[in-house]
């Protein structure tokens, strides 16, 4: 099963497998094989507060078991950890 709310960005390749729930405004951009993700709704890419946006994987690699929070994001280069995480606005300083 696989939902996808609204107001989401998804650009790149992008392969999804297990139960995925990609949230209102969240996004994935990149190269990224995604295995039973959740990922927090939230603001869409658009909205004047980062830490208010919907949960973001970028980068490429494999996101496995990652259950990501309202205004998180993980930058990855291989393998998603959840330890990884940061804040929206770490990226975008300017929407705080």
């Amino acid at each position: 099963m696989i939902r996808i709310g609204s107001f989401g960005r998804y650009r790149g390749t992008i392969d999804m497998d297990g139960q995925c729930v990609l949230g209102d405004g969240s996004q994935i951009l990149g190269q990224i094989s995604v295995q039973s993700v959740e990922l927090a709704a939230g603001g869409s890419f658009k909205h004047p507060i980062a830490d208010e946006r919907g949960a973001v994987l970028k980068g490429f690699g494999k996101a496995t078991g990652i259950r990501l929070e309202t205004g998180k994001v993980i930058a990855g280069s291989g393998d998603f950890c959840i330890s990884a995480q940061k804040p929206q606005s770490f990226y975008h300083p300017e929407a705080r």
